[in-house]
């Protein structure tokens, strides 16, 4: 459906209205809010508690989505793109960590987390404005993303070797992590799609040269290097971002070794981590 005007942004939208504007508009959209209400309306605010979460699911991944309702007719996405960029406080987020069908699902591992350091008490009554060259260069950009055709077919983008080489290196660390028993099951699913995250950072990067050149040259190992730089900023700031939605990852092996302790009667005795560990 050829869309009647560009509408690329939304901010409080069901999930059904969700499916709909995105065949509109090129299977394309960005969600966008300041507060956690998209998580809740994906996690059930209008369907009785039910998560709904098939258009966003598939959005993240690009796969095709298929619904028929008896009022709306059908609604079909064949390569969806569906981004959300929202910033809620850290301890709103509990329905997400929370939600059985958040975790099994994979729609919490799609989230890459951020929690600055709080700056109330410091912050500057005149803070500098953002330079000019620089509103001027990301308007420029934009402004060519959007002004380019939808392409009918996707583009493939290569890495070159060095690329590569860098991208295997953590995705061999990340599955390290994987194999390790103590994992939660809500950071197993995060670790999972944390090299695919890695990609899409590195393609972010080069986004600004796409713009210009949309068949793209090989994504270069710079790039990857740069990509790969944020990982262990992810990682620090989704334990975080668990302990402040109630759910601390260390806590959680920490209990552990509590029960394994008791139920092995062990009060009293000098005990090594090693052996706590392997219990």
């Amino acid at each position: 459906l050829e869309p009647s005007y560009k509408e690329i942004v939304a901010t409080d939208t069901t999930t059904e209205a969700l499916a709909s504007l995105m065949q509109r508009n090129h299977e394309r959209v960005l969600v966008a809010c300041a507060e956690a209400d998209p998580l809740d309306i994906a996690l059930g605010r209008y369907t009785n508690g039910v998560p709904n979460l098939g258009v966003w699911l598939n959005g993240h991944a690009g796969d095709t989505f298929k619904a028929s309702r008896m009022s709306r007719g059908p609604t079909v996405l064949i390569k969806p793109e569906l981004s959300m960029a929202i910033t809620p406080q850290p301890n709103s987020m509990g329905s997400l960590f929370g939600t059985q069908a958040s975790v099994d699902k994979g729609f919490l591992a799609r989230f890459l987390f951020g929690i600055p350091e709080s700056m109330l008490g410091r912050r500057k009554r005149d803070p500098e404005p953002v330079p000019g060259r620089l509103k001027e260069y990301w308007q420029r950009v934009c402004q060519t993303h959007l002004n380019a055709k939808v392409p009918e077919h996707a583009k493939i983008l290569t890495l070159t070797p060095e690329a590569l080489d860098l991208f295997n290196v953590e995705r061999d660390r990340v599955e390290l992590i994987l194999a390790d028993p103590r994992l939660s099951a809500s950071m197993r699913s995060w670790y999972s799609k944390l090299p695919g995250a890695v990609l899409r950072l590195a393609l972010s990067l080069k986004g600004p040269n796409l713009a210009d050149n949309p068949m793209g040259t090989p994504l270069e190992g710079t790039l990857m290097a740069c990509a790969l730089a944020w990982v262990p900023y992810l990682e620090a700031n989704y334990k975080r971002a668990a302990g402040a939605a109630t759910e601390d990852p260390d806590a959680r092996i920490a209990q552990a070794a509590i029960r394994w302790l008791v139920h092995n009667d062990m009060g009293g005795e000098t005990v090594r981590n090693v052996d706590i560990y392997a219990g």
